[in-house]
């Protein structure tokens, strides 16, 4: 059997995450972009295969990449950095991360609005005034926590994007303390402490995801998860149009512009 060869990923960029210090380790870049292309490239395959079998399980199939590649890849992160000795202070209930705008790839949002109930789920009044407060501030503000938080836990945590997976830190205390620092509107608000790689390595996996997308003609844009999953929930016809190759989610305004690795 021939190997699999990776696709490139320049034509989709990895997105530099904020607060990334520059430059960045060029032994990173190397990881980052070499586990973005081989997801590229294994999950198209994989996509391909079973399109040509059944191609009603074209979304099926994408969302068991989404899965199975990235999901699977950037779990491992807190493994790694234990074996360097890291220490993570992260666990259920600390939920102070959960207080921010997060973006999503299309497939994630759409495995997103795949758990929330009918009209009886509270998630979905929640994450419908989520996405109007934005539309209407034009800004998420810090004291607000994700509509998708129960009992100060995800209540979608098997499932919750990329971004939220990568974010790892060793002191639970100062990730409070920055939260706390923005919910008083301080000019210079307290920062907490995150690894950098996972952030990094999340941004990998999702240009691999996006660089998938785009290779089946399908819109490849980052969005807001509350936004997106806000649409679909009001109109399930959205995904299919999606999944037909229209551009029917609001991307945000970087997510058309590869930025350089």
């Amino acid at each position: 059997m021939t190997s699999l060869q990776r696709r490139p990923i320049a034509d989709i960029g990895i997105r530099i995450p904020d607060g990334i210090t520059l430059p960045i380790a060029p032994e990173l870049v190397t990881v980052v972009t070499d586990n973005a292309e081989l997801a590229r490239a294994t999950g198209l395959a994989l996509i391909e295969a079973a399109v040509a079998r059944n191609p009603a399980m074209k979304l099926v199939a994408i969302l068991t990449v989404l899965k199975l590649i990235a999901f699977a890849r950037s779990d491992q992160n807190p493994a790694v950095l234990a074996q360097h000795g890291a220490t993570i202070e992260c666990a259920a209930g600390c939920a102070a991360c959960c207080h921010q705008m997060v973006e999503a790839t299309i497939p994630e949002a759409i495995l997103v609005a795949m758990q929330i109930g009918g009209e009886e789920d509270p998630r979905r009044a929640a994450i419908q005034a989520e996405a109007q407060a934005h539309l209407r501030d034009g800004q998420r503000s810090p004291a607000r926590p994700c509509a998708l938080l129960s009992d100060n836990r995800c209540s979608v945590y098997e499932v919750r994007p990329l971004v939220c997976r990568s974010v790892l830190s060793p002191s639970a205390g100062k990730c409070r303390e920055a939260l706390a620092s923005a919910q008083r509107g301080e000019a210079s608000p307290a920062q907490s402490d995150i690894y950098e790689a996972p952030l990094l390595l999340s941004r990998g996996d999702q240009a691999g995801l996006r660089g998938i997308c785009k290779d089946l003609g399908l819109q490849h844009d980052v969005v807001r998860l509350a936004e997106t999953v806000a649409a679909i929930l009001g109109d399930p016809s959205t995904v299919d149009r999606w999944l037909a190759g229209e551009a029917v989610f609001t991307a945000t305004t970087d997510s058309r512009v590869p930025e350089p690795a």
